[in-house]
This record gives structure tokens, C-alpha cells and sequence, in this order.
């Protein structure tokens, strides 16, 4: 958004609330708020990072599921009506018709707007969500309310009642946190982008460059090889290494550090685009509950690939992360794969998907169309 001031994760991020047919595959986008409060503390979980100087959007389809989820920067005051617009047309785009009036009048979907600024921004506040409340009802979106938070406390911009919303606001409260975490399990929260991105920057030098010697050493796949590499690749990435962990009197899966030699193995798997796309149909079919660890030993991967070799690892990461749901880490993923190689293809087509507001299960019902051999031979 050239008037917003759009950043990298300004982006509408659609769940996959909004497909008709149920598919127990993909990840499920409930938002269980039954307060403000609860709203508010659920955001940093669907985004990763605690928003600041923000404005959020979310929308719900008749079923009250997540459907869209956008975070953007709150505008300057001169390019309050440019940015209401725009983000208007973003997401009217991205939902296509679902969001606006059908022709009996009756509405598909309900908004809210969440800013997140410091309270000696209120008057920036004031004048960019009240805006952006109007032209979301003037397209049809039903806007539930407009809240504005800072450090602990909210309040609502549409209540005039300084009773029910006094001017210092509300506390969230441990309960709405409580709530919160419990609705998005093993979901991390960090306190900026920025800390996503430093979670994906290359790992100490030693490391790197004892991966690139052992990479130097492993002849490209060949034929004769491709299903050992994908099978071999594949083992690592779903956890076959391992171990239990006890969190209280839950046992969780935590994924190993990759050794040097596991790592440079399964970059060197995916050079070959066979072994690459057959490794993501594979990934994509396997148990949710081995998504955590495949995420984890992944962002080990990108840390420790050498120039060169990180845009395979990073978009694949990126697309774990987007069909779960989580478009910041998706993102941030696709960026770490074209700063690599900003000509890596599959990259660009992801994060095209993304931007364009695809659902996440939209893309993987196209892949449904394609069957592993097809993966496996495709040139």
C-alpha cells in the first residue's frame, strides 16, 4: 500500500474458515473470544509478535470461524483516507463476494478493528479506525466494534459510556491471556517482527561453512538415488530423531538440532525439484501433530545453509507456516528464501498465494489434483 505505508506483513492473511466443504487436513481458524478482552489477546497469537502503532482487522464468517486476519500501520494523519481505502479494497478483494451484501441485503461477515498504539497516540486512533469502520460498512462488513489497546488495558471507541468504557480504560486480565494461549497451542509469541526474522538469520560461521564442505562432497540426486534422498530427508524433517520432553504432565515432541552432516544431507535433497516437491506432499500429508517438529528442524536448516542453499529450505518452511495458519512466519520465511534467490520460483508463486489472499486449504486442495509419482517425475 503505497499510501499506507505497507510493510511485509500488512498483508490480509484468509483462513480457511471460508471454504464450504470441511476438511479435517487443514488447519481449523476458530477465534473462541467471548470479550474484548479475550479479542485483544488472541492477536499476538495469530500473528506472532505483539503489533505496535497497528491497526487490526478481523473477520468472522456466519459461523463466527476466523476468515481474515490483517495487520497494517497506522497512517499518518494526511493518508487516513487513502489508507482506508485501500485496505477496503484488499479485503473485499481477498474474501471476493463472501464479505459483502448479497442481494436480499443480508450480511456474510462481521469485522473487528483492534488498534494497538500508545495512549499518547489517541488522536492518531481516533482518526484512522473510526474511518476505517465507515467504509468497511459502506462495503457491506459489519463492523462488531472498534477498540483501541495500550500496554494492559483497552477501551472501546464506539461506547460512549464512560461507565461501561471509563477513559483510562479496561484491564485484559490473566483470564483473557489465559484464554488466549489455550486457543492457539504451541503457537509462539515474540515481542517484534524483527525478532521472527533474527530467528531464520544464519547461524555461527563454523557451522555454516562445516555444512558447505560437506555439501561439496554430495554428488547431485540422480535417479538412482532420488527415493533414498526423499526418504532420508524425510525422516529427519518429521522427527525420526526425536525425543520426549516433559512439560508438566504433558509429554511434548521436541525436535533435535540437526548434526552438520543430517543438515548438509537434506539440502543437498532439496537442489533437485523432485526431491523437493515430493518431500512437500509428503509433509503436507503427515500428522499435524509432527507439524511443530518438521517447523523446527526446518528453521535449523535455514540457519545453517550456506549461500546458495537456503531457498529451498526457507520456502518450505513458508508453506508449513502458511497451512498452519500463521502468515507472519510464512512470510517471514519467504523473505529469508529471496533474499537468497529472489529468482526461486516457487518462492514467488507462494508468496504471490499469500498476497492474493489465497486460503491456505485452497492451495493444498490444488495440490490434491496431483498425485506423488507426478511429484516424483515431474521435470
Amino acid at each position: 500500500m503505497a499510501g499506507a505505508g505497507r510493510t511485509a506483513e500488512s498483508r490480509v492473511m484468509v483462513h480457511d474458515a471460508l471454504n464450504s466443504e470441511p476438511d479435517p487436513t487443514r488447519p481449523s481458524s476458530p477465534l473462541p473470544v467471548r470479550s474484548p478482552a479475550e479479542a485483544i489477546a488472541c492477536v499476538p497469537y495469530l500473528f506472532g509478535f505483539v503489533p505496535r502503532r497497528s491497526a487490526v482487522l478481523l473477520l468472522t464468517d456466519e459461523q463466527g470461524d476466523l476468515a481474515l486476519s490483517c495487520r497494517v500501520d497506522l497512517p499518518r494523519p494526511d493518508d487516513v483516507e487513502t489508507w482506508t481505502r485501500e485496505i477496503g479494497d484488499v479485503v473485499v478483494r481477498a474474501l471476493g463476494r463472501r464479505c459483502v451484501r448479497n442481494p436480499g441485503g443480508r450480511r456474510t461477515g462481521d469485522a473487528l478493528i483492534i488498534a494497538f498504539a500508545a495512549s499518547r497516540g489517541e488522536r492518531m486512533v481516533r482518526a484512522a479506525v473510526p474511518a476505517l469502520a465507515r467504509v468497511l460498512e459502506e462495503k457491506g462488513i459489519r463492523v462488531l466494534d472498534q477498540l483501541w489497546t495500550w500496554g494492559s488495558r483497552w477501551r472501546s471507541l464506539s461506547c460512549p459510556d464512560p461507565i461501561c468504557c471509563p477513559p483510562g480504560g479496561k484491564r485484559i486480565g490473566a483470564e483473557a491471556h489465559a484464554r488466549a494461549a489455550g486457543a492457539f497451542p504451541g503457537r509462539e509469541v515474540v515481542a517484534r517482527r524483527e525478532d521472527l526474522r533474527a530467528a531464520l538469520q544464519p547461524a555461527d560461521p563454523l557451522t555454516i561453512a562445516e555444512v558447505e564442505r560437506l555439501l561439496d562432497e554430495i554428488p547431485p540426486v540422480g535417479e538412482d538415488r532420488r527415493d533414498i534422498a526423499i526418504s532420508q530427508a524425510h525422516d529427519l524433517l518429521v522427527g525420526a530423531t526425536s525425543s520426549p520432553v516433559e512439560a508438566g504432565r504433558e509429554a511434548r515432541v521436541e525436535a533435535q538440532m540437526p548434526s552438520p552432516a543430517d543438515s548438509a544431507m537434506v539440502l543437498a535433497a532439496l537442489r533437485d525439484t523432485r526431491v523437493r516437491d515430493t518431500l512437500i506432499w509428503d509433509l503436507l500429508r503427515a500428522p499435524r501433530g509432527s507439524w511443530n517438529v518438521m517447523r523446527s528442524v526446518l528453521e535449523c536448516l535455514v540457519r545453517c545453509a550456506p549461500r546458495g542453499d537456503v531457498a529451498p529450505a526457507a520456502t518450505v518452511l513458508g508453506i508449513l507456516h502458511w497451512q498452519c495458519g500463521d502468515g507472519t512466519r510464512a512470510s517471514v520465511a519467504l523473505e529469508r528464501a529471496r533474499e537468497d534467490d529472489p529468482a526461486y520460483s516457487l518462492a514467488e508463486l507462494v508468496d504471490a498465494s499469500i498476497a492474493a489472499g489465497m486460503p491456505p486449504g485452497e492451495w493444498l486442495a490444488g495440490l490434491r489434483g496431483l498425485t506423488r509419482d507426478a511429484c516424483r517425475r515431474a521435470g
